[in-house]
């Protein structure tokens, strides 16, 4: 699991949840990639007889315990603006703080997110402030056979951001594909046309959807898994599925 200081164009937040352990369905299958570009498609593990309420399917067939998220203690995000302390939710251990500055942090400012207490011993976390993407909601239109092309202003010289772009067409599959590129923040991206092509063959259904997100990340090993601190600017996208 990890945590987010988010800005959503209108407003900033941080969210986050750390879990016991990995849920396997949670963990995509990659199909192909090219490029910086990958098709994903979402794990399905399939388990006979059916697992109980309080279980889950594993990738090896197998029934396991549900992970449980965790209480880490108090959990503290530095600025230079100030810090912001955050407790453990019930009944599910979420952390989050709406009632935050927006931006949050400026383009460059550093960060850092600290938990002494929980289960996992002190977390100790860093990150860099982003550029805001431009405001409302880029339009992309998927087209078969055809490179979908995506741009964006890139960040100031120097940034450490990277940008994330996901595109899904197929909500109500079983296994739904998407497609998910991670880039650097120079402005602009082909997805390739064998990945375009590919992800209508996994599938068409119901409405379109994804976004991107400039970022920086990092993280440090917990358990079977890792604890990720990412700050982000994101938008949705307004995507079209030609016929």
């Amino acid at each position: 699991g990890g945590f987010t200081v988010a800005d959503s164009g209108t407003y900033s937040s941080i969210q986050g949840l750390v879990a016991d352990a990995v849920i396997d369905a949670t963990v995509p299958e990659v199909l192909m990639t090219e490029g910086d570009c990958a098709l994903h498609r979402r794990a399905n593990p399939f388990c006979d007889p059916a697992c109980s309420g309080e279980e889950t399917c594993s990738s090896g067939g197998v029934c396991v315990p549900f992970p449980g998220n965790v209480d880490l203690g108090p959990v503290e995000v530095r600025a230079a603006a100030g810090c912001t302390t955050m407790a453990a939710r019930p009944p599910g251990n979420n952390y989050f703080a709406t009632d935050v500055a927006h931006p949050y942090a400026a383009a460059g400012v550093l960060l850092e997110l600290a938990a002494g207490a929980g289960p996992l011993g002190p977390v100790l976390l860093h990150g860099v402030g982003v550029d805001s993407l431009p405001a409302g909601d880029p339009a992309w239109t998927v087209t078969r056979g055809q490179v979908l092309p995506i741009t964006w202003p890139a960040a100031t010289a120097g940034a450490r951001s990277r940008v994330v772009v996901r595109v899904q067409i197929d909500q109500h599959g079983l296994a739904p594909a998407s497609i998910v590129c991670d880039t650097p923040d120079d402005g602009s991206l082909d997805i390739p046309a064998t990945l375009v092509d590919a992800l209508f063959a996994a599938g068409v259904s119901g409405f379109p959807n994804g976004g991107m997100v400039r970022r920086t990340v990092d993280s440090v090993s917990a358990g079977a898994g890792c604890v990720e601190f990412v700050v982000a600017s994101e938008r949705s996208a307004d995507i079209t599925v030609a016929p």
